[in-house]
């Protein structure tokens, strides 16, 4: 009895680790959260037929270059992994900003609507690739209104060099976990550091582009990465904008190599273009679903009962104890 009994304490003290850390784990590992106003470029790029979720559709992060343009990650702008690349609809998404939780869209100066999303022409998804040798993965979102100057504050690009080591700043709004799907409605924030091309060889590939940047976050235990959902985020060295995140960590564990960005300074000329041309004009508001409940109070989304999500866990521990109760019966 003696045996069973350990072997219940035990299970439960599992079950409650792994679920402190699903509760405490969708953010950037080891970030810190932003607080009003501190990243005034970033965007959450949001599925509509989601938004009345608690994380509102999140799919990835962005950053404003100018009131009415945006830049994220290629694959961000697709909804397939591989050729042929299949478009997002620009008009079943819409664009977050001016605050750092994702619930507080109550205002209609943080929304915008989307009137395109303009990949790069040389993007290539090969899937069959390595991340490290995938080029071009940047795009450009164009909204139907810009935002106003007192709710969001574009972000200009900066060359950092080749050869520099720099401190920077990963934010967003993205998970952590391999199991997780879910986004985090604080967006997060980590200090991390751009390293020069060779060094990223030397930890990544020599394959690495010089189209492309590596970061790491300083420390080996207490390490940062930015995780699913902080895909095409802002990589802000010197208060420019250096990178765009194009590679997610599974982030369990503090990675052991550098993550990868898109070097953004590569890309002004072909950024420039897209800027120049017309932006089309928007359809019919889509219609979106009531939601069956809303927070109530702004900045903050309802939780599932503990009560209620550890029914079936308790369940399970249940009948395990009652079989080793049986089995050890039957043996003595």
């Amino acid at each position: 009895m003696n045996h069973c009994l350990f072997i219940f304490v035990t299970l439960l003290c599992v079950t409650t680790t792994r679920t402190l850390y699903a509760e405490g784990s969708n953010r950037i590992l080891n970030g810190s959260p932003a607080t009003e106003n501190q990243f005034p470029y970033m965007i959450s790029l949001q599925r509509l037929s989601e938004v009345h979720s608690d994380t509102r559709g999140h799919k990835c992060g962005g950053v404003l270059v100018t009131l009415q343009h945006a830049l994220t990650a290629a694959k961000c702008a697709t909804e397939n992994d591989g050729v042929p690349i299949v478009h997002i609809n620009p008009a079943e998404y819409r664009v977050f900003a001016g605050s750092v939780l994702l619930t507080n869209d109550t205002s209609v100066e943080r929304i915008r609507r989307i009137a395109k999303i303009t990949i790069h022409p040389d993007y290539d998804p090969d899937t069959t690739l390595p991340a490290n040798q995938r080029i071009n993965d940047i795009a450009v979102i164009i909204l139907g209104a810009p935002f106003s100057n007192n709710t969001v504050t574009p972000l200009s690009v900066i060359d950092i060099g080749f050869a520099e080591r720099v401190t920077c700043i990963l934010s967003g709004w993205g998970v952590q976990g391999s199991t997780s799907t879910v986004a985090n409605t604080q967006l997060m924030f980590a200090q991390m550091q751009a390293i020069d091309q060779i060094t990223c060889h030397f930890w990544v590939s020599p394959s690495v582009a010089t189209t492309k940047l590596c970061a790491f976050a300083p420390g080996v235990i207490q390490g940062a990465a930015g995780c699913e959902g902080d895909i095409g985020g802002p990589l802000v060295c010197r208060d420019g904008l250096a990178g765009i995140l194009i590679e997610a960590s599974d982030c369990r564990t503090v990675p052991l190599r550098p993550q990868l960005f898109t070097r953004v300074s590569n890309y002004t000329s072909w950024i420039k273009s897209v800027k120049e041309q017309p932006i089309p004009e928007l359809g019919p508001e889509p219609s979106t679903v009531a939601p069956t409940t809303l927070p109530t109070t702004p900045g903050t989304s309802p939780r599932p009962s503990k009560a209620t999500t550890s029914k079936p866990v308790m369940a399970v521990l249940v009948v395990i104890v009652l079989a080793q109760i049986i089995t050890a019966n039957a043996i003595h």
